[in-house]
This record gives C-alpha cells, sequence and structure tokens, in this order.
C-alpha cells in the first residue's frame, strides 16, 4: 500500500517500484476461490464491504487496486513498461491455478457481491 501511495503522490519512483515489486509476495488466490462466492445468496453488501476491509490482501487484489490508482492518477503509461513484465507472469500464474478457466466459465452466471468483486477483480487484472 505504501508503494501505491507514492505511485499516486509521484516523486519517489524508484521507492514506489520497490516496493509494488512486493506484491508478488502476496498470498496467490487458491483454486476455486472465484466460485466459491458463485452462487447469488443472501449475503449483503455490508457483508461483502467487511470481509474487504478485513481480508488479507491476495495478490490479485494488491494489483487490481494498482491497475484503480494508476488509472485514477493518470500515470498508466508511466508505469507501463515497469509493470507489465509483473501482470504478465501473474496472468501466467492465475492461468496455471486454473482461475482464468473458472472465470470463463462464471461469465454468465449471476454472482453474489463477493463473487462480482473478485470477478473485477480478475478482469482489471487481465
Amino acid at each position: 500500500l505504501h508503494g501505491v501511495s507514492l505511485i499516486g503522490k509521484g516523486g519517489r519512483n524508484f521507492i514506489a517500484a520497490k516496493c509494488i515489486d512486493a506484491i508478488d509476495a502476496l498470498e496467490l488466490e487458491p483454486q476455486g476461490w472465484l466460485s466459491v462466492a458463485a452462487p447469488l445468496s443472501e449475503e449483503s453488501h455490508w457483508l461483502l464491504f467487511r470481509s474487504a476491509m478485513t481480508d488479507t490482501v491476495t495478490r490479485t487484489a494488491g494489483y487490481a487496486f494498482l491497475v484503480d490508482v494508476l488509472k485514477k492518477s493518470g500515470k498508466e503509461e508511466e508505469w507501463a513498461a515497469h509493470f507489465s513484465p509483473l501482470y504478465r507472469r501473474h496472468l501466467d500464474t492465475l492461468k496455471e491455478v486454473g482461475l482464468i478457466d473458472e472465470l470463463l466459465r462464471l461469465k454468465s452466471v449471476e454472482l453474489s457481491p463477493t463473487g462480482a468483486m473478485r470477478k473485477k477483480q480478475l478482469i482489471k487484472v487481465m
């Protein structure tokens, strides 16, 4: 998070890049991560908010958050060369784990709020 905030602020690119490289050290989502939240249920948006605030940040969530910050700060082009290999490596890992195939299988399934959030995170990373 510190690296993401440095990107948003600007002027400390080296430190920001080193902090962002640490996203790869975050836990990778397990196979079935997306489909666990697939069935539409009585899950409320309050439960989604609580889990988003208390759950451990995973690798895909970290990369999705970084995408949001880069878009909102207008620094996508500035950082594209640095982050492109990281995203490529993460996409290859997601394919190996089977999360991309899982995402494609669930494309027409109505998801719970948690499932929809996880689906959006995967799409942002792709």
